[in-house]
């Protein structure tokens, strides 16, 4: 049955250090403008039922949605949105199980009824008490649920209206559960999609209110530019100085014998150091070791058969994070800034072929979406 009624890895502790945790958490980012409403006024123009069967209703601004069939269904927005903030409050019966869908799409865009799949922000009500979290409908499950995360885990109240606010900035997915930071995950997977609301199968008895929304762009990877033979180096060294506007990079490269890393920020200095030809590369770096982002093995980037490896450099709000193969091979906190300066590869000396690399991928932000403008 379809209705719609239309009348809507350590645990550092948490002591601060200039502004900020030691545990890597970060603030929310500033609303750099004004938060519009999700939801047309009346109606639901722009939103269908997808992936499922259920009753939605939308009546004096709440969207209420129960009673889902053998699959979960979802109310899912017709346009694509890349980065945003997104604010809004929920309350779901006890026994219910729902989640707020970002990033998302099914599988085949002519067929309303095809699979969804994409990140999920968890409204639950068990007493794991993982709401907030964040999972991968249809795809990997779980990256980023609360096991050991205490405070996140008692931020959801049973029963009662609980705030969300959910940040898609590039490759960082954020939330906060009535003001209390909660999931927090790097991932590479998707940069852009739909917004749905999930009605679950089984006791779902879900409401939402108060939605808003902040456009701000689309972050996509672009190329950013080719390793210079670097003269002042030894006899194998490449340096990279990528745009002003990027602060995340990625790129393969294969090296033989040992070699380094080394990355800059904008006044020259060292951030950190790694001996790529390492299991263990972390060699030396500025700031303090990082519990957060939460990184699932693979990221999101495809993995590789062959001897040469990807990496992907993240500076986001002072914390540096680095992933090989997607794995992670380096987190720092509490740096100066938020701007890569530079990128340096040093090979052994005297054997000129020692490092092959790619061009640079630069994560850049589109800060207007024409196809998407109303």
């Amino acid at each position: 049955m379809i209705c719609l009624v239309l009348p809507v890895a350590f645990d550092v502790g948490s002591q601060s250090l200039a502004g900020q945790d030691v545990s890597g958490r970060m603030p929310p980012l500033k609303n750099d403008a004004s938060m519009v409403p999700l939801l047309p006024e009346r109606g639901l123009s722009g939103w269908n039922i997808v992936s499922g069967d259920a009753t939605i209703e939308y009546e004096n601004g709440e969207l209420r949605g129960y009673d889902a069939g053998d699959r979960n269904a979802f109310l899912m927005s017709d346009r694509t949105w890349g980065d945003f903030i997104l604010e809004g409050d929920v309350l779901i019966e006890p026994g219910g199980n729902s989640g707020w869908q970002i990033r998302s799409g099914i599988d085949d865009p002519d067929d309303p009824g095809s699979r969804l799949r994409g990140y999920q922000v968890e409204v639950e009500t068990t007493d794991r008490r993982w709401s907030g979290g964040i999972y991968e409908e249809g795809r990997r499950g779980w990256l980023d649920p609360l096991i050991d995360d205490e405070e996140a885990r008692s931020a959801f109240r049973v029963g009662e209206w609980n705030h969300y606010r959910i940040e898609a900035d590039g490759i960082h997915l954020r939330t906060w559960v009535n003001g209390v930071p909660c999931g927090d995950l790097l991932d590479l997977a998707k940069l852009e999609g739909h917004l749905a609301f999930q009605v679950h199968t089984g006791t779902c008895d879900v409401r939402w209110r108060r939605l808003r929304i902040i456009d701000r762009g689309r972050a996509r990877f672009v190329q950013g530019g080719s390793w210079k033979t670097d003269p002042k180096g030894p006899a194998e060294s490449f340096r990279f100085i990528p745009p002003d506007r990027t602060s995340t990079l990625r790129f393969v490269y294969q090296a033989d014998g040992e070699t380094t890393l080394t990355i800059m920020d904008r006044e020259g200095t060292t951030i950190a150091t790694l001996a790529l030809h390492e299991e263990t590369p972390f060699l030396s770096g500025k700031g303090s070791s990082s519990r957060f982002p939460e990184v699932v093995p693979g990221a999101g980037v495809k993995i590789r058969n062959d001897e040469r490896n990807e990496l992907v450099i993240d500076l986001h709000q002072g914390r540096l994070t680095v992933l090989r193969d997607g794995m992670v091979i380096m987190k720092r906190c509490d740096l100066d800034g938020s701007r890569i300066g530079s990128l340096q590869m040093t090979g052994p000396k005297d054997q000129e072929g020692s490092i092959r690399v790619d061009p640079v991928q630069c994560l850049m932000k589109d800060t207007k979406d024409k196809e998407n403008e109303k």
